[in-house]
C-alpha cells in the first residue's frame, strides 16, 4: 500500500501560486497538482470574502472530505478557525467557553 504525502502550501494567495509553480518545477513536473474547487466563501479574518477563494486550513479540510474523512473533521477545523478569528479580534474570552482545551492554559495569541 502506497502512503500519500501532500505538500500543502501557505502563503497569500498570489504568492502561494508562485510557491507552487515554483516547487513543481523543481520537481522537474513530477508533483501532480490538486486544484479544490468550491462554492463557499472563506470564513477566515483574513482573506478577501471571494467565492471559491478560502484560507489553507479551509482547503485542507475540503480535501481531506475528498478523501473520505467524515464532515466532523471539516466541522472541527472550522470551529479552530472561528477560535483563530476570534483571537485575531482580540476576544481574550473566546477561549474559555471553547470545547479546545490547549487554549485554557498556558500562554497563546502572545498573552
Amino acid at each position: 500500500r502506497r502512503r500519500l504525502v501532500v505538500v500543502v502550501v501557505d502563503a497569500p494567495w498570489t504568492l502561494a501560486r508562485k510557491m507552487a509553480r515554483d516547487l513543481h518545477i523543481r520537481c522537474g513536473g513530477r508533483l501532480p497538482v490538486v486544484k479544490l474547487r468550491t462554492d463557499l466563501v472563506s470564513i477566515y479574518a483574513r482573506t478577501l470574502s471571494q467565492t471559491g477563494r478560502v484560507s489553507t486550513l479551509e482547503a485542507v479540510g475540503l480535501f481531506l472530505g475528498k478523501l473520505g474523512q467524515p464532515p466532523t473533521v471539516f466541522d472541527t477545523l472550522l470551529a479552530y478557525l472561528r477560535l483563530n478569528n476570534a483571537a485575531l479580534a482580540g476576544d481574550s474570552t473566546s477561549h474559555r467557553s471553547s470545547r479546545f482545551p490547549l487554549w485554557t492554559t498556558g500562554p497563546h495569541c502572545g498573552h
